[in-house]
């Protein structure tokens, strides 16, 4: 039986690999820190608001420097989400998830758990999960317009898995 990947060139299989840390393992990690945060919130621990930075420095990484707004190079979610605004027209996101930590940062300093929760459960994740559907779509769009042996393959086999779960959740048949 022939592996899945044994056609892969180097490359690509280096795509999926960092595809599959950075829009899976980072994106699991971001929302288990965020989580954890609220539930020491709640039990009035001393870690809550490190918990809460942890999944914020998660989802931007350290090139993104500490300007305002980031700046080029990151390789993070962050990254992501700023790379793929210009192809969906969602820009605006980007502020707007920073100003969600913010105000989540905020609400767990005050231990407005509740508020919190509320934030993270009806923006933060959903912003979360868009850009990794708006990043399975757009390299879907790259690997019909490039060559197999592009590293956009791998790319789109990362996006795509980092979504299955999702996708699994809304109906499972489709997964």
């Amino acid at each position: 039986k022939e592996m899945e990947f044994s056609s892969a060139s180097p490359t690509q299989i280096a795509s999926v690999v960092t595809g599959m840390v950075k829009y899976e393992v980072f994106y699991l990690n971001i929302v288990s820190a965020l989580e954890l945060s609220i539930e020491y919130c709640w039990n009035n621990r001393n870690e809550t608001l490190r918990y809460w930075e942890i999944g914020v420095a998660l989802f931007v990484g350290s090139q993104e420097g500490d300007l305002e707004g980031g700046q080029d190079g990151g390789e993070l979610l962050y990254s992501t989400l700023k790379k793929l605004c210009a192809y969906f027209d969602t820009c605006d996101n980007a502020e707007w998830i920073m100003d969600a930590f913010q105000k989540g940062s905020l609400h767990i300093s005050s231990q407005e758990c509740n508020l919190a929760e509320q934030l993270l459960r009806d923006f933060i994740v959903p912003s979360l999960q868009e850009t990794l559907i708006q990043g399975c779509l757009a390299s879907a769009v790259e690997v019909s317009d490039s060559s197999s042996e592009s590293s956009s393959v791998g790319s789109a086999h990362a996006f795509a898995g980092s979504i299955l779960p999702l996708v699994n959740k809304a109906r499972e048949s489709s997964a």
